[in-house]
């Protein structure tokens, strides 16, 4: 009976860890007005070179339908910087064609985006801590993001590090000689 009393509850605070889980507020995301506005990327540590895929998710966390509009197009923007700086923008500009999108009651609406590491004057960054950033814009076009950030590192491709390697492996063994 204690077994079964021990998996029953066990199994009860499970379920409620993951369904707490749903409206977990990481630092990837924030709530806004019952809105829910969250960015991750594929992983956290990438080599020189890899693409970077984007996820910006909006979910209505509301009882009602929530209705998203927006003085341009497109609605979103994924951005890049590093030390405070913008090193890439996804979007370069707007345009003045108004949209909107509608959420039902904890619905989700993804956009998402691949960053080639390249920055807005097409040269290969380098290696180091960044932020990506997405947001939406504001309902007036203007400027204004709901925006959150997660931050990524950029290491030396492993090929570059294991040349550097045996280049110093060869210079230490000269030097002994």
């Amino acid at each position: 009976m204690k077994e079964r009393t021990t998996t029953l509850a066990a199994a009860i605070i499970l379920v409620g860890a993951c369904q707490a889980h749903a409206l977990f507020v990481d630092s990837n995301s924030i709530v806004q007005d019952g809105i829910q506005y969250y960015i991750d990327t594929d992983k956290s540590l990438y080599d020189l070179g890899d693409n970077v895929q984007m996820l910006y998710t909006v979910t209505n966390l509301q009882s009602q339908q929530v209705t998203f509009h927006f003085g341009q197009s497109p609605e979103w923007n994924f951005w890049v910087e590093k030390g405070g700086e913008e090193v890439w923008s996804a979007v370069k500009g707007w345009w003045t064609e108004v949209t909107s999108f509608t959420l039902q009651p904890a619905e989700s609406k993804d956009f998402s985006y691949t960053w080639n590491m390249r920055d807005d004057n097409d040269e290969l960054v380098g290696t180091g801590v960044y932020t990506v950033i997405g947001g939406l814009w504001s309902p007036t076009g203007g400027y204004e993001h709901t925006e959150v950030t997660v931050p990524i590192t950029i290491v030396p491709e492993p090929s570059s590090g294991a040349m550097l390697l045996a280049g110093l492996i060869i210079l230490l063994k000269r030097r002994s000689s």
